[in-house]
């Protein structure tokens, strides 16, 4: 992942680990079970299938391909090479198992940890059960196809885990429901509780191990969406299940019968998830009223930088653009300009005698003076062209698609509009002024913009020193031989 991760990215795969963890003390418990022939660790509910040898290893070995997930970087070497191997050793382990009950033989693998004197020789003593074996073989890969970096092989392994998680967690429901037809299973029957919930456990983790992939993305972002359903999802998980499993339990005390129960579990859930809807929306009302405080200081914020991007690039007398923005705006259209190829012409336009101006006038007529020229270029200007108080009483003007012929006749408008023009100053004195204009049209030796304003300089300097009031358009430069 390029950059710094997501806060919530971090905590999925914290989490993802700690459910690994989890997932391995269980598979240590029930194997220290058959060490210590314990029958508590081994079934954890007594009466209630054992957790095989071999199931504890598979966990164990399951648990550990999450961790070398979460806790190390995907490339590191040695890390993945654990993780395949562990997956393989579980896809293998899982297949083996299948293999015997599809196949109706005994491939001598079922008692190779531990000789198991508690399962009736007709029930394959020692053998992991059809729900176990398919849990691993799903599990390994899952595991395998995941972490590929192709997008066929993610959703096949998301896939694979959803179903995994699901099944899972059907199992363990089954046992905290005590559904006596799901013992009769021949596929879920002989599952132990610790093996089912390390299974939900696993699952659950492999989801949270890719938390930019799958639901995790939906979930585990820190969007506002990802926001609302980490706060609902627990609560739809455990709220339903906790207040059905209370009504159970009030059943099977003889607080009321079964039928009443149904009753008594619709009412606490209309009540419960009511209360829930009512707590959620005034959350969500308080996040909306932080979503809209945020917004409105991001849209100040942005209102704010594009004011003070404007005063950085516009001429507080004139309103014209600056020389900075008018630099930049030359790079950009000389650059369009050769790729289309197309014209471009600029002119350099300069107030005659405009130190006698404000020596007779005062700087407050000279300031007239240059508003009023800046308004008549920018009425003869289009809205595509760039206008520009360049410094003091110098104008630069943009033309792109005008060549040098259109850009002299609208240079030329300039010259006589403007003499015909009036300023009054301070005084109610009336003048008027001229000015005199350098034109330059791009070319290929112009490398940058500076290039091509030294030539509408060049030749505005030209119109000043031949009597002013005129435009003067500057010859193209010569080629420099190879």
């Amino acid at each position: 992942m390029n950059g710094r991760a997501k806060h919530t990215h971090i905590a999925a795969r914290r989490l993802a680990a700690g459910l690994a963890v989890l997932a391995i003390l269980l598979a240590a418990a029930g194997f220290s079970g058959w060490i210590f022939d314990s029958p508590t660790l081994r079934s954890i509910l007594p009466g209630y299938a054992s957790m095989k040898p071999k199931a504890a290893v598979g966990i164990a070995f399951a648990g550990l391909a999450l961790l070398m997930v979460t806790a190390y970087s995907a490339s590191a070497p040695w890390p993945r090479l654990i993780r395949r191997v562990a997956a393989v050793a579980i896809a293998l382990l899982g297949g083996a198992g299948l293999v015997q009950y599809l196949a109706h033989v005994d491939l001598g693998i079922d008692q190779f940890l531990f000789r198991d004197p508690f399962t009736a020789a007709e029930n394959f003593p020692g053998r992991l059960s059809r729900g176990t074996a398919t849990g691993f073989l799903i599990f390994g890969f899952s595991m395998l196809f995941t972490f590929r970096p192709s997008a066929w092989s993610f959703w096949v392994g998301f896939a694979l885990t959803a179903i995994g998680f699901w099944t899972s967690l059907f199992v363990c429901l089954g046992y905290m429901f005590d559904v006596q037809a799901l013992y009769q299973s021949v596929w879920f029957g002989t599952i132990a509780l610790h093996t089912a919930l390390g299974l939900l456990m696993l699952f659950a983790g492999l989801m949270l191990a890719v938390p930019d992939r799958g639901w995790a993305r939906i979930v585990m972002t820190d969007k506002f969406g990802g926001m609302v359903a980490r706060r609902v999802l627990p609560l739809i998980a455990i709220v339903p299940i906790g207040v059905l499993w209370l009504a159970h339990q009030g059943a099977d005390s003889g607080l009321y019968s079964k039928q009443v129960s149904e009753y008594v579990a619709a009412v606490a859930l209309l009540i419960v998830l009511a209360t829930l809807a009512i707590v959620m929306c005034g959350r969500l009302n308080v996040l909306d009223s932080h979503r809209r405080v945020m917004q409105g200081a991001r849209q100040r914020a942005l209102a704010e930088a594009v004011r003070m991007r404007h005063m950085a690039e516009v001429d507080p007398l004139t309103g014209l653009w600056n020389r900075r923005h008018f630099m930049a705006a030359a790079d950009a259209e000389i650059a369009a300009a050769r790729a289309k190829p197309a014209p471009l012409t600029m002119l350099m336009i300069d107030i005659d005698h405009f130190k006698r101006i404000n020596d007779t006038h005062g700087h407050a007529g000279g300031d007239k003076a240059l508003m009023l020229l800046a308004a008549t270029i920018k009425d003869y200007t289009r809205k595509a062209d760039c206008v520009a108080r360049i410094g003091g009483e110098e104008f630069g003007v943009l033309l792109p698609g005008a060549t040098r012929a259109i850009a002299k006749g609208i240079a030329e408008r300039f010259c006589e509009q403007v003499a015909r023009l009036a300023v009054f100053d301070g005084e109610r004195r009336s003048f008027g002024f001229t000015v005199s204009v350098g034109l330059g049209e791009v070319t290929d030796a112009d490398a940058a913009p500076e290039d091509l304003m030294a030539r509408a300089d060049a030749a505005l300097y030209e119109a000043k020193r031949s009597g002013r009031n005129r435009v003067v358009v500057a010859d193209a430069p010569e080629r420099t031989a190879a």
